[in-house]
């Protein structure tokens, strides 16, 4: 998928994410209606919390801890599910980042970039995947998830 189309489709989900914000909190009059709203903002945390900065930050760019199979399997749906790109993805930029920190050759430095550049995806993310994911690489499911992303 080329760049301007990857940035299409983020730009979409973050327009229909914040657009369905909205008309929850417009159109929330009833009672199940706001446990609707407070059920969906939580899975939305969970999603996030447990699938952005535990699965694809903590386990599998620093690997700050080990877990079973099962586990990992389930960390590596719930980080394809937050919506961040695939996981070999999300971990070669996060690994390309900290190689560069703060440098002009980093992807997403709010030194060289504007925040609102950086939430809207318009950095530019590594071409070649680094070889330190070779393990996360060879691992089929992340495969899978990366190739179907």
């Amino acid at each position: 998928m080329s760049q301007n189309n990857r940035l299409r489709l983020y730009h979409f989900h973050l327009l229909l994410l914040h657009l369905g914000a909205a008309a929850a909190v417009y159109f929330t009059v009833r009672d199940d209606d706001l446990v609707w709203l407070i059920g969906s903002a939580t899975m939305y945390l969970f999603l996030q919390f447990l699938g952005g900065n535990i699965a694809l930050h903590r386990h599998f760019s620093h690997a700050s801890f080990s877990t079973g199979a099962f586990r990992e399997k389930f960390l590596i749906v719930i980080g394809n599910l937050t919506c961040l790109g695939s996981s070999i993805a999300w971990v070669s930029t996060h690994k390309h980042h900290h190689l560069h920190a703060d440098q002009v050759s980093d992807c997403h430095s709010p030194h060289h970039l504007s925040a609102t550049k950086i939430l809207l995806g318009y950095w530019n993310a590594p071409q070649k995947v680094s070889e330190s994911l070779r393990p996360l690489r060879d691992f089929h499911w992340h495969l899978f998830f990366h190739k179907w992303y």
